[in-house]
């Protein structure tokens, strides 16, 4: 994917960056304010691909992607966890004691809960942990800190105070890249949907039920309450298969009778 442009949210250093390097190998990155500046930006350009988180295995599912996936017209092409280290930097010369709060995303705070209660750190949110850690380095207050990587460190000349900070040893955030046009491949083994329900009873099961007949392995469901309704929900669904597979065919067949709305997210390789 060296030759599309990579959309991040953010600054640089930000996990987006980090992982549109390391997973992607991408030359041409570009940074936008929030979200869904990223699901605009993409969604406008035929050579442009976007970086979103979607969950953490501490912290669990970023909702504002969840609600772009309803609301944009996109393709996940890509879904694949990054393994995130966080650390404590400071101003240069800062040590652990002369820190009394700490800056970062809400996200990435919830994932370093235990560390910033033993410290009894105030805590305050911020865009994400990069831009975070550009205004560290811009106020230069000893008294501040900032929950970010040690890329962020090295980029705005901070102290790297504590590495490893995190609540858990293994904290994955997992990231899906996105594109405004589907991208098929022969070895795409996996599929996101997005199925509503229509409100009627046993309607879920009647939804669960459909896969079961199809024979297809849901490998994720996880519902998201829908903005301005009576507690309706959407549905996000992980599956196993290609979108040629017999089965696979049968299931959006069915779906399409059995759902007040439903689309295909995406097809990518697990």
């Amino acid at each position: 994917m060296q030759d599309y442009k990579v959309i991040c949210q953010g600054v640089k250093g930000a996990y987006s960056h980090k992982f549109a390097i390391e997973k992607l190998n991408a030359k041409h990155i570009e940074f936008v304010a929030t979200f869904e500046d990223v699901a605009k930006a993409i969604s406008c350009c035929d050579n442009c691909i976007g970086v979103l988180p979607l969950e953490n295995s501490t912290a669990g599912s970023v909702d504002d992607t969840y609600k772009l996936l309803a609301s944009y017209d996109l393709n996940i092409i890509k879904k694949e966890s990054l393994k995130v280290s966080h650390c404590l930097l400071g101003v240069r010369g800062a040590r652990i004691e002369d820190i009394k709060s700490v800056s970062s995303h809400p996200q990435a705070l919830m994932q370093c809960d235990e560390f910033i209660s033993r410290h009894g750190f105030d805590t305050s949110n911020a865009p994400n942990t990069a831009i975070a850690s550009e205004r560290l380095a811009l106020y230069g207050d000893k008294h501040k800190g900032v929950i970010s990587s040690n890329l962020c460190a090295m980029l705005y000349g901070l102290e790297l105070i504590e590495e490893g900070v995190q609540d858990a040893e293994n904290n994955y955030t997992r990231f899906i890249v996105l594109s405004k046009n589907a991208i098929f491949m022969p070895e795409n083994n996996a599929i996101s949907l997005i199925c509503a329900t229509s409100g009627e009873k046993n309607s879920l099961s009647k939804l669960i039920e459909c896969f079961t007949v199809c024979d297809i392995n849901m490998t994720k469901i996880e519902s998201k309450n829908i903005a301005n309704t009576d507690f309706e929900v959407n549905f996000y669904i992980d599956i196993e298969g290609g979108l040629l597979d017999e089965n696979v065919i049968r299931l959006l067949k069915m779906l399409s009778t059995k759902c007040r709305s439903f689309k295909v997210l995406g097809t990518y390789k697990a």
